[in-house]
C-alpha cells in the first residue's frame, strides 16, 4: 500500500510542479515572484470502543535573498475530520412524524435526527445526502414522488451539517422547479450543497476553505440509474466514472488539497456491491486526486473497502422507514474519516470509523446505536449483520463502532 501512496504523492506534486513552474516563469517575466503561508491547525482525538480487531530553486531577481530565519515555513499539522452519512430518505411515516413534532403547515425534522447531532458537531466537514428534491409546501403527490417539505433543510443546518449531497436517481423528480427550491432552502438554512448546477453557468463543484484547508466536494449519481427529464440535463450531476476522475483531477488542478466524491449508486436492498460500482471507485480513484468516496444508493450498508489507498464507505440510509422485514435496511452508518497532511498539500486518512444508526419504520427517528441503552439481544442481528460486512474493511483498519456503547 505505500508504493499506492507514494505513487499517489509523486502524481501530485508532478502536477504542481508543472503549474508552479509555469506561475514562476511567467511572473518572473513580469515583476517576481510571491509567497506566502497558511494557518496551521490541529484536532483532538476521541476515545471509542470498537467492534472487531483494529487494525527547487526559484528564479533570481535583484533584491537581495530574505536570511534562512526569517523565510516563511509551515509545518505539516493540518487536520481535517470528515463525517459522511446516507441517505435522508422521507417516507411518508417520516413526513407525518415530523408534522407531529411541528405542525401541518411547518414540520420540525430536527427530533427524527438529532441523535447524530454530537458526532457531526464534532466533525470539520459533515456531508449528508438529500435523496429527494423538496416540495411544494402543501402539495402532497401520490407515490412514488414523496413529500418532502423545504423544512427539512432546517433540521439539517440545526443538527450541524455544512454540506449535502444532491446528486441521486431522485433528483429530477419533481423536475426543474423541485431542483432549484431544494438548493434555495439549503442555502437559506446556512447548508451548502453539490450535485445540483443552477443556473448552468454553476460549476460542478466548488472549493471551500475548512481550517486553512482547500476542500472540494463532488456529488455525482449513476447516469444509467437516472430517470429521464424534459428538464435541462446540466442541472444534475450524473456522471461516467472517467468523467468523475477527471473532474477530481480539475479541482486539484485549481488548488484544491482534499477532494471528496459523493456517489449515488448501487442495487437497492443488495448488500454486496455491484460489479458497476466496484469498477466505478476503481476508475475514480485510480489517479490519486479522491480522499474520500462517501457513498449510497443501495439504501443499505455495503462493505467498506480501501482502494487505491482511498476509503470508500457505502453508508445506506441515515433515516427512513422501509417495511419491518427489510432489517438490511433499517441499519446504516455514520463515517468519521480523519485526514492528516503527509506532505506538503497532500492528505492522507489515517483513520476511519462506521457508527452504526438504525431507523426502525414507524419510530419516525434514528437512533445512534453506539450511545444508546440498549437491553440484553435488543440488537444482535443488526451487530451479526455488520460484523459480516465490514469484516474485510477492519482487516484494512476500518474501525467499526460497537452498539450499546461497550
Amino acid at each position: 500500500m505505500e508504493s499506492v501512496r507514494d505513487e499517489r504523492h509523486t502524481k501530485r506534486r508532478d502536477r504542481r510542479a508543472l503549474k508552479m513552474g509555469v506561475v514562476v516563469a511567467a511572473s518572473f517575466l513580469v515583476s517576481g515572484a510571491l509567497a506566502g503561508c497558511q494557518a496551521v491547525v490541529s484536532s483532538s482525538p476521541v476515545n471509542e470502543t470498537y467492534l472487531g480487531s483494529s487494525p527547487s530553486s526559484s528564479a533570481t531577481t535583484q533584491a537581495a535573498k530574505l536570511p534562512e530565519k526569517e523565510t516563511p515555513q509551515r509545518s505539516l499539522e493540518r487536520k481535517l475530520t470528515v463525517v459522511g452519512t446516507g441517505d435522508l430518505m422521507i417516507h411518508p411515516s417520516i413526513a407525518a412524524a415530523a408534522e407531529q413534532w411541528g405542525s401541518y403547515a411547518e414540520p420540525n425534522f430536527y427530533n427524527e435526527i438529532s441523535s447524530v447531532e454530537k458526532r457531526v458537531k464534532a466533525s470539520d466537514l459533515a456531508v449528508c445526502h438529500v435523496e429527494t428534491p423538496f416540495s411544494q409546501p402543501g402539495v402532497k403527490t401520490p407515490f412514488p414522488h414523496y413529500y418532502v417539505h423545504p423544512n427539512l433543510a432546517k433540521a439539517i443546518a440545526q443538527v450541524g451539517f455544512r454540506e449535502c449531497s444532491t446528486a441521486s436517481n431522485w433528483t429530477a423528480d419533481k423536475g426543474f422547479v423541485g431542483a432549484e427550491r431544494t438548493v434555495a432552502a439549503l442555502k437559506a438554512a446556512g447548508v451548502g450543497q453539490s450535485g445540483i448546477r443552477i443556473p448552468e453557468t454553476n460549476p460542478p463543484f466548488k472549493i471551500r476553505t475548512i481550517k486553512g484547508v482547500k476542500v472540494a466536494h463532488l456529488s455525482y449519481t449513476d447516469p444509467h440509474d437516472s430517470p429521464g427529464t424534459s428538464e435541462p440535463g446540466w442541472a444534475v450531476n450524473n456522471g461516467t466514472p472517467g468523467e468523475i476522475a477527471h473532474q477530481a483531477q480539475l479541482a486539484r488542478e485549481q488548488g484544491a488539497e482534499v477532494v471528496i466524491v459523493s456517489l449515488a449508486m448501487g442495487a437497492m436492498g443488495m448488500d454486496s456491491t455491484t460489479e458497476s460500482q466496484a469498477s466505478a471507485v476503481k476508475e475514480i480513484t485510480k489517479h490519486g486526486d479522491v480522499n474520500l468516496i462517501i457513498g449510497h444508493g443501495s439504501h443499505t450498508v455495503q462493505p467498506a473497502e480501501k482502494v487505491n489507498g482511498t476509503w470508500v464507505i457505502w453508508h445506506g440510509n441515515l433515516i427512513s422507514s422501509f417495511f419491518p422485514d427489510q432489517r438490511n435496511m433499517h441499519v446504516g452508518l455514520l463515517s468519521q474519516v480523519k485526514l492528516k497532511e503527509t506532505s506538503r498539500g497532500v492528505f492522507e486518512a489515517v483513520s476511519a470509523t462506521g457508527y452504526p444508526v438504525l431507523a426502525r419504520p414507524g419510530s419516525g427517528k434514528v437512533v445512534d446505536l453506539a450511545s444508546s441503552h440498549c437491553s440484553p439481544g435488543e440488537y444482535d442481528w443488526y451487530v451479526s449483520h455488520l460484523q459480516q460486512l465490514e469484516a474485510k474493511a477492519v482487516s484494512q483498519g476500518f474501525k467499526l463502532r460497537k452498539p450499546c456503547g461497550g
